[in-house]
């Protein structure tokens, strides 16, 4: 990555837990585009309901409900930038919390 542009930074991974449909769900993408494809209720859709939930911290309009998966207590979602950095959204009952990690501001 050239002088740590934002323009060169892309999610490559996407991971959902308890969202939706996806009890346990990674999804690994590569520079450029990516496509989602599958049957219908399979959870594309679900994946970008939680990157929406991710990055703007609310729902798509009228999907405001049912976000944690059946008889689960809190939803999981971190999406993993290629330089490293990464964010986690986790929702519940009792938890509701952004957690961000970027290495360039703290190396190991």
């Amino acid at each position: 990555m050239s002088e740590n542009k934002i323009c060169d930074k892309y999610i490559q991974s996407l991971e959902v837990r308890n969202f939706q449909l996806h009890e346990n769900s990674v999804v690994n993408f590569c520079p450029g585009l990516n496509v989602l494809t599958g049957g219908n209720g399979r959870g594309k859709s679900g994946l970008l309901r939680a990157l929406q939930l991710l990055i703007y911290n609310r729902p798509m309009r009228g999907v405001d409900t049912h976000l944690i998966r059946w008889k689960k207590k809190s939803l999981f979602i971190k999406a993993t930038m290629n330089d490293g950095s990464w964010v986690i959204r986790e929702k519940g009952k009792d938890i509701n919390r952004y957690t961000i990690f970027d290495p360039v501001k703290y190396p190991n």
